[in-house]
């Protein structure tokens, strides 16, 4: 499962500086440390089940329909793995759990606050502290269902940032934490070289934490913009999350890692994944406007793709202010007025923008096609030689690489399909303006 950042909370909790928190050691709350289901092989099930008997033993929440779902995920791209499912109907606006702050890991006693100028590094080595801790932690019943070190996310990546083509904007953004966290919080050890601890305290800040909180339970939830099916209520008290819309058995419960304008990109660089839908793809083009003989401006393009490749060319904030807080989103009604947006655009904007796009594929040194034909090849090498995917540093290195290296191709195989739809979608939109593109058309 992919996580982080798992938390639609209100732009006034999120925006509070993530700068650490008092070590909180010796909550004054329960904790059974020993119990006949904690072994070294507990199963998801039985590390859930402790998980929610310690939120109700502290005062949090847990509706009984709120259920651990460990089945592959088809709606994000090779997502898999657990989840949240509706194990009965659920009535909209029931409140499925509520967390209270002291059992948010990193805020101060029962508020939502983080404590000012506090050491970044100090967060996460407590966590690291606690991690290393095991059961002897107040928080191993949260610590226990922490997969991050399960990911390879571009953020530890090292030479697969160039199998990106450039098409992540600020690729080296992610890197550069993992840089930051071993000069700063580790004494100069290179990240991968850092115990599984110390490892898993940086990408489960990265991939779960909300401005530096950790929710339990919360963060078990998958993310979906499309299917966004909950809403979250940050209070005084605590923090609650209900159902937006009538959940029936069987149904998985998605929360919103991000939203708005968060692209496609931004999803992948930070989670590892992309949405199935809405996907929101965008890139800089230098040469799209001249300013003067000798200079040009950049301009940012951008389109919604959505099922059955519809595409929504430069969307109206009416429609990307509802990613991340509609439950759900109106799919059909955003896919009927598609057609008549587009060709709102007029030709000129149509026009620009299948230039611009027409100018990005052919600067990239290979296909979508020539991608996914290399894909096939390092699949096939995988297997023949045994390789599995691990982020532990002790594994085969050779795994880790080609691992990270397959992610980067596949990603950059749907930016490079997405860019083609939309270029398609532009072309056939100028013919229904009854001003073809000949010379496009005929060298695509």
């Amino acid at each position: 499962m992919y996580r982080c950042y798992r938390y639609w909370l209100p732009i006034w909790l999120l925006s509070v500086v993530a700068h650490g928190f008092k070590l909180p050691f010796g909550r004054p709350k329960t904790h059974n440390a020993t119990t006949e289901t904690e072994t070294e092989t507990e199963t998801a099930t039985e590390k859930y089940a402790l998980l929610v008997d310690w939120m109700r033993s502290n005062g949090g929440r847990v509706d009984e329909r709120f259920g651990l779902m460990t089945r592959s995920n088809d709606n994000l791209e090779g997502a898999t793995g657990r989840g949240v499912v509706a194990l009965q109907d659920i009535a909209v606006g029931t409140e499925l759990l509520f967390c209270p702050w002291d059992l948010v890991f990193g805020t101060v006693g029962d508020t939502a606050k983080v404590p000012p100028e506090t050491d970044p590094c100090d967060t996460l080595n407590a966590y690291a502290d606690h991690v290393r801790a095991g059961k002897d932690s107040f928080w191993y019943p949260y610590l226990s269902m922490d997969d991050s070190l399960d990911t390879r996310i571009p953020t530890i990546w090292n030479s697969a940032l160039t199998e990106l083509q450039g098409l992540l904007p600020d690729a080296a953004q992610g890197s550069s934490m993992a840089t930051w966290f071993s000069n700063s919080c580790a004494g100069g050890t290179p990240f991968d070289q850092l115990d599984p601890a110390a490892r898993q305290s940086l990408l489960a800040a990265i991939t779960r934490s909300a401005g530096m909180r950790f929710l339990p339970v919360f963060d078990l939830m998958n993310h979906h913009n499309g299917l966004l099916n909950t809403r979250s209520n940050a209070a005084v008290d605590g923090n609650s999350v209900f159902a937006a819309v009538d959940i029936p058995k069987g149904s998985e419960i998605f929360n919103s890692y991000k939203g708005g304008l968060a692209t496609s990109s931004d999803i992948f660089r930070r989670y590892g994944f992309v949405e199935s839908w809405p996907q929101q793809w965008t890139w800089t083009d230098t040469d799209a406007i001249a300013t003067s003989a000798t200079t040009t401006e950049a301009k940012e393009e951008r389109f919604l793709l959505l099922p059955d490749n519809v595409v929504v060319i430069y969307p109206p904030a009416s429609m990307t202010d509802q990613i991340g807080v509609t439950a759900p989103l109106p799919l059909a009604n955003w896919q009927a007025d598609s057609k008549l947006h587009n060709l709102q655009l007029g030709a000129d904007k149509l026009a620009g923008f299948a230039e611009s796009a027409k100018r990005l594929l052919e600067s990239l040194p290979s296909t979508a096609e020539e991608d996914t034909l290399l894909l096939e090849q390092l699949e096939v090498l995988a297997t023949q030689r045994g390789l599995v995917s691990s982020s532990d540093p002790s594994s085969d290195r050779d795994a880790i690489l080609l691992s990270d290296r397959m992610s980067a191709i596949a990603y950059r195989i749907k930016f490079k399909d997405a860019v083609q739809t939309a270029l398609d979608v532009a072309i056939d939109t100028r013919i229904a303006h009854h001003q073809d593109i000949p010379e496009l058309k005929s060298e695509l």
